[in-house]
């Protein structure tokens, strides 16, 4: 018997969505390429309180977090003489495989069914509709009919190259947009560590990063969490590491590790990964097709964080696909576009402001984005939209007074006001996506998005 749905990957979206639709009553399959054992992804990611209630999202177990939920923010300039603190982030900090194991138990349990070690070959079709998948497990290739193909098989896969030419999604990133990023824990001697901290070298119990980290360039971060109580440290290295001018996150965190802390012994979690740091796909859906999480550039580009966008699009996801589903419909573009204008017009609209500000960032140098956090030119409150995802705002009399800061960079601060300015309109258009969908009213809302941000002449 065919499911209603098949989930191409087990990452946090694609069981997320899995879960939804068989708690609202679907058949889901869920099909991943890793085997059992060895499924989950190793990274260590910082999650934001509100979207567990708001979406009913399984919460994280204390077995499945390295820290205590709330904690200080400390971002530094990259030499360390100046900091912008914002307190008391509730947030998890998450292991993202403990949570995946889980999510797989609760999806079992819920009635979804699961084919571990399978391979996409490619995706059935009518000529109009995505109608299924051929996948080979065991050297045996099989087609499974579906109703709908959700794809949540993450960044770059080659899976998304065999998606349908008629179906209309376009994963084209540019080379600049792409960060790699390493985060690992750490265990580590006490008392060196100690000695640090009452030397005040060190700041436990808080996230303290560095932006601009010199020989990293300019859009660089670095971040250390330690906790003396547990015994832990947590690293994380982000650059573009594509360019061979600037150190690759494995030279950053082994040069910190090694040569200014000498305490870590043993590395117990984490690992690596290339973020796309543009804004996600204009289009989510077709004819029997959806896109979710990290395959769709869920990536925030604010801060490289893609797991908690993930659930959320995919309980969105879920929900639109069950509704159209149980009322018997077929499942159109029109009638699954409900997720797509769910996400654009929240998330959609943050990220593509935030995308602006990534590309005008990576224009600066170390130096000038060292003097524009040195100068406190990004208010804490900003900061902390960014982490929750929400988007900037600026009172007149907040913007007077980091003009009046910022007179001594004049020509770094132009070059932010010029194409800053583009982060509201942006994000309004976003948040005027088509509610439902006609072939004109979506070409007419693309034509315009593209035209703004082609407007961002910065490389």
């Amino acid at each position: 018997m065919n499911p209603d749905t098949v989930v191409i990957g087990a990452g946090t979206g694609g069981l997320i969505a899995a879960l939804k639709m068989a708690q609202e009553g679907l058949d889901v399959l869920v099909l991943e390429k890793n085997p059992e054992d060895s499924h989950g992804n190793t990274w260590l990611n910082d999650l934001d309180l509100h979207p567990f209630d708001k979406y009913d999202l399984p919460k994280p177990l204390p077995e499945e977090l390295a820290f205590p939920v709330h904690r200080n923010m400390r971002t530094n300039s990259s030499n360390g003489d100046a900091t912008i603190i914002m307190p008391d982030i509730p947030n998890y900090a998450l292991k993202v495989s403990l949570y995946q194991k889980r999510l797989v138990r609760l999806c079992r349990e819920a009635g979804v069914e699961f084919q571990f070690g399978a391979k996409i070959i490619d995706f059935l079709n009518d000529g109009k509709a995505v109608t299924g998948v051929i996948a080979e497990s065991d050297d045996a290739p099989r087609e499974i009919s579906a109703k709908v193909t959700v794809a949540a098989c993450g960044a770059f896969s080659p899976i998304l190259e065999k998606i349908p030419g008629f179906c209309d999604f376009n994963f084209t990133c540019r080379p600049d947009d792409r960060v790699h990023a390493i985060q690992e824990l750490w265990k580590i001697k006490p008392g060196p560590a100690r000695r640090m901290v009452n030397e005040g070298i060190l700041i436990p119990n808080e996230m303290v990063f560095y932006v601009g980290v010199p020989g990293g360039g300019s859009f660089s971060t670095f971040m250390y969490q330690l906790d003396l109580d547990q015994e832990i440290m947590a690293l994380l290295a982000g650059c573009k590491s594509q360019n061979p001018d600037v150190l690759s996150p494995r030279e950053l965190i082994d040069d910190f590790k090694d040569n200014r802390l000498g305490f870590c012994t043993e590395r117990i979690y984490g690992g690596g990964r290339a973020i796309p740091m543009r804004n996600p796909l204009d289009n989510l859906v077709d004819n029997g097709i959806a896109i979710v999480g990290d395959a769709a550039f869920m990536a925030s580009p604010a801060n490289g964080s893609g797991t908690t966008p993930s659930m959320i699009a995919g309980a969105q996801c879920a929900w639109t696909i069950a509704k159209a589903l149980n009322a018997g419909l077929e499942p159109t573009k029109e009638h699954l576009w409900g997720y797509n204008a769910a996400f654009q017009t929240h998330l959609g609209a943050i990220f593509a402001g935030y995308y602006v500000a990534h590309r005008v960032l990576t224009t600066f140098t170390e130096q000038e984005v060292q003097e524009l956090v040195r100068r406190k030119l990004i208010d804490p409150r900003q900061f902390k939209n960014v982490h929750d995802a929400r988007p900037f705002s600026v009172a007149p009399l907040q913007g007077l007074g980091l003009f009046m800061k910022a007179l001594p960079v004049l020509g770094t601060l132009i070059g932010f006001v010029k194409h800053g300015a583009k982060i509201p309109i942006i994000t309004r258009h976003y948040k005027n996506f088509p509610k439902t969908y006609t072939p004109e009213a979506y070409t007419q809302w693309r034509t315009r998005a593209e035209k703004i941000l082609n407007r961002l002449d910065v490389s």
